[in-house]
């Protein structure tokens, strides 16, 4: 997939998970990742 550097995407996942703040800084550490936030 290929976006604009100002894109911004949002993913949803179905049920529930715990997100451990090891796993969101994992996903953050992803190359173009610039946040993550728990909802």
């Amino acid at each position: 997939m290929l976006l604009l550097p100002e894109a911004e995407i949002e993913l949803k996942l179905d049920g529930r998970y715990k997100v451990s703040p090891q796993i969101a800084g994992a996903i953050k550490a992803v190359p173009g990742v610039v946040e993550v936030q728990a909802v």
